[in-house]
């Protein structure tokens, strides 16, 4: 009889499988597993067990802490452009192209318009970090 050492153990083959003919069919998502992968995964997997439904909670990855960081670097430099355009040069072109590129990335306006007029120092980092992140939290 075939015997097979593997880690330390000892492994003896006893039946032989009667359900060799069977086959399984994987199929590999790409789009799913990248999205998966970089955190950006949105939908909430309905589970059911015994009648009782329950929601998978969003995973926590080093992936999505680099977007939000991302998406934050992108609202702070866009909030600053928008300053700049709207109250000091007065520019109405230039600010609606800025505010046109809000919408087109999809960030919430409410939370442009928030550190436009919460945040009294808009050049500090920290200070728009901790506006930015109690407007977050009141969503």
């Amino acid at each position: 009889m075939p015997t097979l050492f593997y880690r330390g153990q000892n492994y003896t083959k006893v039946k032989a499988s009667s359900q060799i003919n069977q086959s399984v069919e994987l199929s590999y998502r790409r789009s799913l597993y990248k999205r998966k992968k970089l955190g950006i995964f949105t939908e909430r997997t309905e589970l059911r067990y015994r009648g009782n439904k329950y929601y998978s909670k969003k995973a926590k990855s080093p992936w999505n802490k680099l977007m939000q960081k991302e998406d934050q670097r992108k609202v702070f430099s866009l909030t600053l452009n928008i300053i700049e355009a709207q109250f000091q040069q007065a520019d109405e072109v230039l600010t609606q192209q800025l505010w046109d590129q809000v919408a087109e990335s999809g960030i919430d306006p409410m939370r442009i318009i928030n550190l436009l007029y919460k945040c009294m120092m808009n050049n500090d980092n920290e200070s728009m970090k901790k506006f930015d992140f109690e407007y977050l939290q009141g969503r």
